[in-house]
């Protein structure tokens, strides 16, 4: 029997529009093998001058390390006269109703920023596919002076999940893909399970219309995957190289690093004492960093009972344990036994994993919210009379250990059952080495109207004493729910540049909204 992985297709020669508007006719580029036949239509922005952006960079670079130098700010500097300069929406779509979303895999990098050049990755539905792979990836690139573009575009109704996207050395535009290859099962309904086969297509930044190189990740073992990857990318920057991680079809997490001569190196991933998801990567030389969130079936019967009398909802699944796991040195192929940062395991409660960032120093910042009880019917049955409170914590990790944790925020809720009430949040790093979150709070309670605001705010980088979050001037509330970033774990620099992107949900329609934020030095 031919493993599924024999059945991949390799990305079709693209075409430009320019080409297709003289040919007159449709982009007839199809991949076919073992029967799957998928469309691949390309929208493609025009070149621009590879020597002049290559002259760009180097001057970013150089003046990256003049402020680092040069111009250390104090505490708090400039962050209330913070300006928005965009607030725009890139695209649209609907719901694909696949049990993802365009801000799904929230534990990796979607939105670069290059040298003037912002790139997204966005996720759309193809609305006459059949869950559970009915979406398709579309890079969106907004120039330095310019709107939104849709600079390529994926085969149809190929993946379930939004596809990371990531840039590790200048110009390397990379897009983690993990499209359908075999039908597994159909059930009554239509719904479709796949194999799927990880990959990613390398572009040219400067020559986005030009044909992607395919790049075949190696793990230890030979995997099977499908539909649901859970997927992750850290990248480091200064050295060219990246490190993935993909859940397997048999539940288990594969790891690899790619090095900046393109060899790959099988890791053995953490192993947590219980399923973990979502994780934020870092990659720092030859250390490797997961910051991830456990994910499990409720375990405790009683209040799976409750859950399902109060939400009529067979779907239930507790966040509630927050896990690290460091490994000194990759080349040894493995990880140090995960730390257990957090829980609000005992009382019914919720947290998840926000961001994780590298220091200058090398010390490791983590940010995560959590709150008590997840849900004021369960404390009202099981802990009656007990505040639920949600906190957002900071800390910082030095040689595999916590050293310091802090609570940036913390406020008593009301335990609705509501979606995305809770804050959400990022960091982001300035040029002279300060490191920010970026928070997005909604202080309504339950029946009051959104009340979502966009906070930023200066960390400790002792995780002692951080400083007054400031709001930051939008017209209308920021988006709700999961955001991205530009940040340094997809290949962005640290700099003065905040891009924000998420979604808002109104009449069936999903919006992504990308946000600019100028933080004068």
């Amino acid at each position: 029997m031919r493993h599924p992985t024999d059945f991949v297709p390799s990305l079709p020669k693209l075409s430009s529009p320019a080409r297709e508007r003289r040919d007159n006719r449709t982009d007839r580029s199809r991949c076919s093998r073992s029967g799957l036949q998928m469309l691949e239509r390309i929208v493609c922005a025009p070149r621009v001058a590879r020597q002049a952006r290559n002259l760009q960079r180097t001057c970013a670079v150089a003046l990256i390390a003049a402020a680092a130098f040069l111009l250390p700010l104090p505490a708090n500097a400039a962050l209330s006269d913070a300006r928005v300069l965009a607030d725009e929406i890139i695209t649209t779509t609907t719901p694909s109703n696949n049990g993802s979303s365009p801000m799904w895999c929230v534990g990796a990098p979607l939105l670069v920023r290059e040298n003037g050049n912002v790139w997204a990755s966005i996720s759309i539905h193809d609305p006459d596919a059949r869950a559970y792979c009915n979406t398709h990836w579309e890079l969106w690139r907004r120039p330095a002076s310019g709107a939104w573009e849709r600079s390529r575009q994926g085969p149809s109704a190929s993946e379930r999940e939004p596809c990371p996207l990531f840039m590790p050395e200048p110009g390397k535009l990379m897009l983690s893909i993990h499209p359908k290859s075999l039908e597994r099962s159909r059930d009554s309904g239509g719904e479709t399970s796949w194999f799927c086969h990880p990959a990613i297509a390398q572009f040219d930044e400067d020559e986005i219309d030009g044909t992607p190189k395919q790049l075949q990740p190696e793990f230890a073992t030979r995997p099977q995957f499908n539909q649901h990857s859970y997927r992750s990318i850290g990248v480091d920057a200064a050295n060219g190289a990246f490190l993935m991680m993909v859940i397997g079809l048999e539940g288990g997490f594969h790891m690899t690093r790619r090095d900046a001569a393109g060899a790959w190196h099988p890791v053995a991933a953490p192993e947590f004492p219980i399923r973990a998801c979502y994780p934020n990567i870092v990659l720092r030389g030859s250390e490797g960093h997961v910051f991830a969130i456990g994910d499990i079936k409720e375990p405790v019967e009683a209040w799976r009972a409750e859950k399902l009398r109060v939400l009529n909802r067979d779907w239930d699944y507790a966040f509630r344990r927050v896990f690290y796991a460091r490994s000194p040195d990759l080349a040894t192929g493995r990880f140090d036994a995960p730390l257990e940062v957090d829980s609000v395991d005992s009382t019914a409660g919720w947290a998840f994993n926000l961001d994780m960032a590298a220091d200058r120093s090398g010390r490791v910042h983590l940010l995560w919210v959590r709150q008590n009880i997840q849900y004021a019917f369960l404390r009202d049955r099981f802990f009656p009379g007990v505040p639920i409170v949600e906190e957002v914590r900071h800390a910082v990790v030095e040689d595999g250990r916590v050293i310091a944790t802090e609570i940036l925020s913390s406020r008593e809720v009301d335990g609705s059952t509501r979606a995305w009430h809770f804050t959400t949040g990022r960091f982001h790093q300035l040029p002279n080495g300060r490191l920010l979150a970026a928070l997005v709070r909604d202080s309504a309670q339950s029946g009051e109207p959104s009340a979502r605001e966009l906070l930023l705010q200066e960390l400790d980088p002792e995780a002692r004493a951080s400083g007054t979050p400031v709001r930051v001037g939008l017209e209308r509330p920021p988006p709700g729910g999961w955001f991205f970033t530009n940040t340094t774990r997809g290949g962005s620099q640290p700099g003065n540049n905040l891009d924000i992107l998420g979604t808002e949900t109104r009449d069936g329609i999903v919006s992504l909204r990308h946000i600019h934020v100028l933080i004068p030095d």
